[in-house]
């Protein structure tokens, strides 16, 4: 998390519920978002089991108790249990409901079937979800016009090396986290 800040300004809007359990749904734009929300707060991600076998990424996320998921409608009952074990050990999840990364530009469609976990099962403690986003909003102190999204965003066919070596040669960027209200 703390990488995070070295290359980026990381500005919050809101704060993190202090309920438990707690399930922050956020819009994805590029693997920089798990540093930059791990840099303000202290949390597990949901994630599609692929990531578990990338090099470098996998492993950081297995360190995370990152919860892997397959993200098959013929598996949602099972990514839904799992899920649900941490929430029902009062645990702060982020998930990516668009279950992909955009151009950071519009948000894609959510995979809703996982929202499921927020409906309490009989005996599960009542699950707060809190709404997030995250933008990059400016580039050495500028900002950040339509045509610049793409550099921050990961997705398509990029490959995470040459996205990377890109980013670090950018400069100081300003990321900005918006925490909306909690819905009980």
């Amino acid at each position: 998390g703390n990488y995070c800040y070295e290359l980026c300004d990381i500005v919050v809007h809101g704060q993190v519920s202090k309920d438990r359990p707690l399930l922050i749904a956020s819009n994805h734009v590029s693997y920089l978002d798990i540093l930059a929300f791990g840099a303000v707060t202290e949390l597990e991600f949901v994630s599609k089991a692929d990531v578990a076998d990338w090099p470098v990424i996998g492993a950081m996320a297995r360190i995370g108790d990152t919860v892997f998921i397959e993200r098959l409608r013929t598996r949602t009952a099972h990514a839904r249990n799992g899920i649900a074990e941490r929430l029902a050990a009062k645990r702060r999840l982020m998930l990516f409901p668009e279950a992909t990364c955009g151009d950071g530009n519009r948000l894609l469609p959510f995979k809703s079937a996982l929202f499921t976990v927020a409906e309490p099962l009989s005996g599960d403690p009542a699950v707060t979800v809190q709404p997030a986003a995250i933008a990059y909003t400016r580039l050495n102190g500028m900002p950040l016009g339509f045509g610049w999204r793409s550099f921050f965003a990961w997705y398509g066919d990029m490959t995470l090396a040459s996205h990377l070596w890109r980013f670090l040669q950018l400069g100081q960027t300003t990321v900005e986290i918006i925490f909306q209200d909690p819905i009980r």
